[in-house]
């Protein structure tokens, strides 16, 4: 209970919203996620999960119609920030945006949250070519960075010369700023496609966490979230999206300056990689399993901030790792051969399948077709 308990205290120090969050658990979910509940008591309950929680939380903590058009309106001013006027929206942002765009845009304006650049801003915008062309035409120096270069035709030339190449951008007036680090968090999801996070669920943990979804909260928010998604989909057995809520954690803790716990999450992430194991507890073929570069990198770049020894990582494999694969339904790798890949992965041995890699075929295990914890077919 500890780490929850100072997780919490930490972010939102609010007892009476801890002691509801601890109401059905004494344990923080992002502990309780390393034992695989559903794997110790698939009696009492069933290792599946539908859409009910996910409707429960659309009806139980829906929206405000006010809030929702706030929320609209900061993704709308996000998207235009610094874009040209006459530059057309492409289908992504009409997307991501949504509705009545033009009329938005306009409404944005009027209720002060945009603006149009001002001539500086817009000589910004400019690529070098064309500021120098504009120094050029004045007789005026070529050299410098970019910067340099706007600032010389700004106070040296006058505007009249030039404003004829100027093109209008949108820009978020200090209330436009305010607007969009309130909801941040909703803003910052949107964008992201492959998502799991509903901005019912954004609402609703807000509220229980006393917290705004500012930019600030926001990595503390989907920390949270997160760990909610792993025990879901744990039970549910759907370990590839587990492998990618680990990999956001590590990436959310990273973020809120907590590199100790984004090692422990990446090191999980590679633990269920190396496992084969995919969603509907399928065991995916052996010349699938594989470890992306850059996630060795993000690695790489951990162990060395935090200063950690082989002999430290070994044994954080053995206190972190190992409970996780010990209670998955199946791993081509126990915890010996996963120290032996990381570290040669660490090393720069390989980067590509597992498969490719004969010296590994004395740690592999060989999945059955015959069993009752998973599902594996011959390929």
């Amino acid at each position: 209970m500890g780490f929850l308990t100072d997780f919490i205290k930490n972010a939102f120090s609010s007892e009476e919203k801890i002691r509801k969050l601890l109401n059905e658990s004494t344990e923080h979910p992002i502990k309780k996620d390393l034992t695989f509940p559903s794997q110790k008591n698939t009696q009492t309950r069933k290792p599946t999960v539908n859409s009910t929680p996910v409707k429960r939380l659309d009806s139980e903590y829906s929206i405000p119609l006010n809030e929702m058009s706030n929320i609209q309106t900061a993704i709308l001013i996000d998207c235009l920030n610094g874009r040209s006027k006459n530059e057309p929206l492409s289908l992504y942002f009409q997307e991501l945006i949504g509705g009545n765009i033009p009329s938005n845009i306009s409404k944005a304006y009027e209720d002060g949250y945009l603006r149009d650049s001002n001539t500086k801003e817009s000589l910004e915008m400019l690529t070098i070519p064309s500021l120098k062309d504009i120094l050029r035409a004045s007789n005026k120096k070529l050299g410098g960075k970019k910067n340099d270069l706007v600032i010389r035709i700004f106070t040296e030339i006058p505007a009249s010369r030039y404003e004829k190449s100027l093109t209008l951008c949108y820009k978020l007036t200090e209330k436009g700023k305010a607007l969009v680090d309130s909801y941040y968090a909703y803003i910052t999801n949107r964008r992201n496609e492959l998502s799991e996070i509903t901005p019912q669920e954004i609402y609703r943990y807000t509220i229980q966490l006393n917290c705004q979804p500012t930019a600030s909260n926001t990595p503390k928010i989907f920390a949270y979230i997160t760990s909610k998604h792993i025990e879901r989909n744990s039970f549910a057995q759907k370990w590839s999206s587990v492998e990618c809520n680990y990999l956001n954690l590590s990436r959310y803790f990273h973020d809120l300056g907590m590199d100790d716990k984004s090692l422990d999450y990446m090191l999980l992430a590679m633990a269920l990689m190396l496992s084969g194991m995919a969603n509907g507890n399928h065991v995916q073929a052996y010349d699938r399993v594989r470890i992306y570069s850059g996630y060795v990198n993000i690695l790489s770049k951990l162990i060395i901030q935090l200063g950690i020894t082989h002999y430290d990582l070994m044994k954080r494999i053995d206190d972190v790792v190992a409970p996780v694969v010990k209670n998955l339904p199946f791993s081509y790798f126990d915890v010996p051969g996963i120290k032996v890949i990381i570290a040669d992965c660490l090393e720069g041995k390989w980067s590509d399948t597992i498969s490719q890699f004969s010296i590994y075929d004395q740690y592999k295990k060989r999945p059955s077709t015959s069993s009752s914890r998973y599902h594996y077919y011959e390929y």
